[in-house]
């Protein structure tokens, strides 16, 4: 039959905590944290597990040559929800080639692009307040012919004319997290959309409005 998952988040205050489960649950966790976790079997003491790491395969979605990336992030927490860092969207090619896509709680949650191409880094694209938190942001790369550009909430926040973002492309992108499984996106995030081509500034702004 069907499975359903279901969190409840609370605050505790002083006192003792007791939790109990009836009905058909058939398996219960009890964390600390403001967003629940990969279920974590245990027996009598508390036990934790690696992180979870999406990806997905970059052939036929992205080129190196020209490609869009869409993502949806709803910022619950801010800068509380731990790390300064959250990855959105990354792609890696060795240490001195990569794209990624964060949310930067060090700069007032912005949206962060941020690429290498042989060793050149070029970052600190960071739009201060563009991921405003208790909202729903909209957020797009591109790259290709006509430079690369990021879109956030319907409007450009970075953009540039060097139109080599990678050299040439892994087997696989990360989502919601860098290729270690670290710097994690704990704020939910919603639906993520690939294009093997360059998007104008028109369908850009379209998307994420």
């Amino acid at each position: 039959g069907a499975s359903n998952r279901v969190s409840l988040t609370f605050t505790t205050t002083a006192g003792t905590l007791t939790s109990t489960v009836t009905g058909t649950v058939t398996n219960g966790q009890c964390e600390a944290g403001a967003n629940a976790t990969s279920y974590i079997p245990t027996s009598g003491t508390t036990a934790q597990r690696n992180a979870d790491v999406l990806s997905a395969p970059t052939s036929g979605q992205i080129t190196a040559a020209a490609g869009t990336v869409y993502g949806k992030v709803n910022v619950v927490n801010g800068y509380l929800s731990g790390g300064a860092i959250h990855t959105l969207f990354q792609v890696v090619l060795d240490g001195n080639n990569f794209l990624d896509v964060a949310l930067n709680y060090i700069v007032s949650n912005g949206i962060a692009f941020r690429k290498s191409v042989a060793g050149t880094t070029l970052s600190g694209l960071t739009a201060a307040n563009s991921a405003p938190v208790a909202s729903a942001t909209k957020w797009a790369i591109t790259w290709g012919a006509n430079g690369w550009y990021c879109y956030v909430n319907g409007g450009l926040v970075a953009g540039g004319g060097s139109t080599t973002v990678m050299t040439s492309l892994p087997a696989n992108m990360y989502l919601g997290a860098n290729y270690a499984g670290t710097s994690q996106q704990t704020d939910p995030i919603g639906d993520y959309y690939f294009w093997p081509t360059q998007l104008t500034a028109a369908q850009l702004a379209q998307i994420t409005t």
